[in-house]
């Protein structure tokens, strides 16, 4: 049962690391909440909310308001992350722009398996996620985020403990506190908007 819990508690994670809102609560009646990385993104391409196509123009153009507002984008650490939708638009799109043309080439940064996409302003990993937008992909500095616990003391990070005995049933509880460091806000980039 803890495993399972336990797997439950790494997708929440998962998905309010990409999409959580931030909320920091003036007593313990409210739950903090982390803020996620989409919302915290320094560089958006968006056009206002009517869904267009993914293309090269698009991509570049947020690299390069990234490149130009301060982003250092390095190439080992940097990622495009999408759902299918815009994983299959990409793929379509640069195996069909000649000059991009090249043979599949793979990778592994912090867990994930990733292909590669040739650009103007690196050579950056595609990572599939499913919990992000449809209509989006985000640029995204693995590098700079990690999580950060918050350490109970003499409990650790993470931990199960007992909670008051009801009949004969025993019940415990998993807790922890956990949210994303992102670094600055200019190392990451989102384009909304896409079909």
């Amino acid at each position: 049962q803890v495993r399972a819990e336990l797997e439950s508690v790494a997708i929440d994670v998962e998905l309010s690391f990409l999409t959580g809102t931030y909320a920091r609560p003036v007593n313990n009646a409210t739950a903090r909440k982390t803020q996620g990385i989409l919302g915290a993104v320094g560089t958006t391409n968006a056009n206002g909310g009517t869904g267009r196509p993914v293309s090269k123009a698009i991509v570049d153009a947020t690299l390069k308001s990234m490149f130009d507002a301060g982003a250092k984008l390095p190439q080992a650490t940097t990622v495009l992350m999408t759902g299918s939708a815009q994983k299959l638009a990409l793929s379509n799109l640069y195996n069909s722009t000649a000059q991009l043309n090249q043979p599949t080439m793979t990778r592994n940064v912090g867990g994930f398996a990733l292909d590669t996409l040739v650009t103007d302003f690196g050579t950056f990993g595609i990572v599939l996620n499913r919990w992000m937008p449809a209509g989006q992909i985000a640029i995204i500095t693995l590098a700079m985020c990690a999580p950060v616990w918050l350490d109970i003391p003499k409990k650790g990070r993470l931990f199960v403990e007992p909670l008051a005995k009801t009949g004969s049933s025993d019940k415990f509880q998993l807790y922890g506190e956990v949210g994303l460091r992102y670094g600055s806000p200019v190392e990451h980039g989102l384009i909304k908007d896409l079909s």
